[in-house]
């Protein structure tokens, strides 16, 4: 009993001895960093729409009855002429039928009438005939003319009645919408039967776009947009702006509508597309990650920096204290809009040093850099985006509260660190800076 407490007892003295031990000494700080690339930057606007097809032909049903017929479906191809669906026609066949042969008593009857006006003429010229019996021959002949004549227009009427009880596509295309079934009863007329697109290869985006954006649209404006059942990026380009201004939830948006090419058949109509509108874009432009310009030294990194024996790279003070007051250093509450400073790391020996920058295009996420410096090659260098706070030994802790005290120290929450090798630690070095 006594040798399992005297283990245990050696454990403690052993592992509290290595906590000692450790505590005493600084470890060295790790940085979150990035790597100065090239790529490109786009400047976008947000928004989303439905696939459709840019040019549609809607085909009607002119007539009412019974559909006796349809011989095709949604998405098949179809050529000028093409027999669509039929409606049954027995009882417009019937009328048709009747009228012409109204139309071959009404042809008799003019012939008729005709003769007899032309032979009373005749006797009327040889004073055989009396004027009265000229005139009454003469609105017999009219009558039987108009009576033929509207006999005439009832037969092509129910003729073309008769046309349309074959429905046929109009154009080259895709059947895009198909309303009938066969046996369904159309009751008006017209009613939507077809719509054929015409160049399936050409689709469009009704999109909405907020009244705070609108003013940045303009036509011609290039788009990229993604469909959900694909990992592929489309591309457009806006053909409308419709001024007809729409509310929804109390926000006003403009329809603005989008032209793409569809020559692969992949997009189908009704797919819900996540739209970004280009208002700017560069290609192969240095670009840093937003937050690596957001970067403030605190007192403690000011002092590693001007440690020139340390760090012989960096400026004296006094070039130092002049870049400063030219506001091409560390960020200033009066420096230009476009002026930042970038933070390198020697990854070999730790050594940091500030390169101010003129900044450029950003989206957010990245943004476009340009060095004061023309001769200073920026491309492929090492950033600090964030610096984690370091643990310290209860020895020095105390000393280095004070310094702690007058540090600004942000949140961060650094992920990917990377540790200064050969960063300078121990009693005399000041202590990391901390954000």
């Amino acid at each position: 009993m006594k040798r399992w407490f005297f283990l245990l007892f050696l454990v403690i003295v052993i592992g509290g001895g290595v906590w000692w031990f450790l505590g005493r000494k600084s470890s060295s700080p790790s940085y979150q960093v990035a790597t100065v690339e090239r790529g490109t930057i786009s400047q976008t606007i947000s928004a989303t729409g439905n696939v459709e097809y840019a040019f549609k032909h809607y085909v009607y049903a002119k007539t009412g009855g019974i559909v006796t017929g349809v011989f095709v479906s949604a998405g098949d191809r179809v050529k000028a002429g093409t027999l669509l669906a039929t409606i049954d026609d027995t009882d417009i066949r019937l009328s048709y039928e009747k009228k012409k042969q109204s139309l071959i008593q009404a042809s008799n009857n003019l012939i008729s009438a005709k003769q007899t006006y032309e032979y009373t003429s005749t006797l009327y010229e040889r004073q055989f005939s009396s004027s009265a019996e000229l005139e009454t021959a003469r609105l017999a002949y009219e009558n039987a003319l108009a009576n033929y004549q509207t006999i005439l227009l009832d037969m092509k009427e129910s003729q073309q009645q008769l046309s349309y009880c074959k429905i046929t596509s109009p154009v080259d295309g895709i059947v895009a919408v198909n309303n009938l079934k066969t046996g369904t009863n159309i009751t008006a007329s017209p009613s939507l039967a077809f719509v054929i697109a015409s160049r399936p290869e050409v689709m469009q985006i009704q999109a909405s776009v907020s009244e705070v954006d609108i003013s940045s649209i303009r036509k011609g404006q290039k788009v990229r947009f993604t469909v959900s059942a694909f990992q592929d990026t489309f591309e457009g380009r806006i053909e409308e702006i419709w001024h007809q201004p729409q509310t929804s939830q109390d926000v006003v948006y403009y329809p603005v509508i989008i032209r793409a090419d569809n020559s692969s058949r992949k997009l189908l109509p009704g797919m819900s597309a996540t739209i970004e509108i280009i208002l700017s874009e560069k290609e192969n432009v240095l670009r840093i990650p937003s937050r690596a310009l957001r970067l403030q030294p605190n007192a403690e990194m000011m002092a590693l920096l001007t440690n020139r024996s340390k760090f012989p790279s960096v400026p004296p003070s006094g070039s130092f204290t002049n870049r400063l007051r030219r506001n091409e250093g560390f960020p200033q509450t009066n420096r230009p809009a476009d002026r930042a400073t970038l933070w390198l790391i020697n990854t070999n020996t730790g050594e940091i040093r500030p390169i101010p920058v003129r900044t450029g295009l950003s989206d957010g996420q990245y943004t476009e850099i340009i060095p004061l410096n023309e001769t200073e090659t920026l491309e492929g260098k090492t950033i600090i985006l964030s610096i984690t706070k370091t643990k310290q030994s209860s020895s020095s802790r105390s000393s280095s509260s004070a310094n702690q005290n007058r540090t600004s120290s942000p949140s961060t929450n650094p992920t990917g660190g990377m540790p200064a090798g050969g960063m300078p630690a121990g009693g005399n070095t000041p202590p990391p800076p901390m954000f």
